[in-house]
């Protein structure tokens, strides 16, 4: 490994873009665009305008990085400052599921599941 000279002028998720850029290949622009998103919002939320000049650093158009956007579902939140209006906005991943989500229930199956004879029970003395 080499140590450079000159002072670093780009972000860290400009660098993962562009090395994303660089294995890319032939895929389509479209396809480079979702790896992009996925490597770039991977450990969480990310300025737009980050997005937007790593995007610019790595040579995609702007219109094909918005399409990914909506392909991957991608989440866009703005966070307000102050009390003026102004904000910024923020693109995430959407969350994922990696089993059956808690508290689901499954058609015809009551809260009760195995113990539906408890709905039964009238409040009268057992014996």
């Amino acid at each position: 490994m080499a140590w450079e000279t000159e002072a670093v002028t780009i972000t860290a998720n400009q660098a993962l873009a562009a090395e994303v850029a660089g294995a890319s290949g032939d895929r389509s622009a479209r396809e480079e665009a979702k790896e992009f998103l996925r490597n770039l919002l991977a450990v969480g939320p990310v300025l737009q305008t980050e997005i937007e000049a790593a995007a610019k650093g790595t040579g995609l158009a702007w219109a094909t990085v918005r399409r990914a956007k909506n392909d991957l579902r991608v989440k866009a939140q703005r966070e307000s400052v102050g009390t003026t209006g102004k904000g910024h906005w923020f693109w995430s991943l959407p969350a994922r599921c990696s089993s059956d989500p808690q508290g689901a229930h499954v058609s015809d199956v009551g809260t009760l599941q195995g113990n539906e004879h408890l709905a039964a029970y009238d409040g009268g003395e057992r014996g």
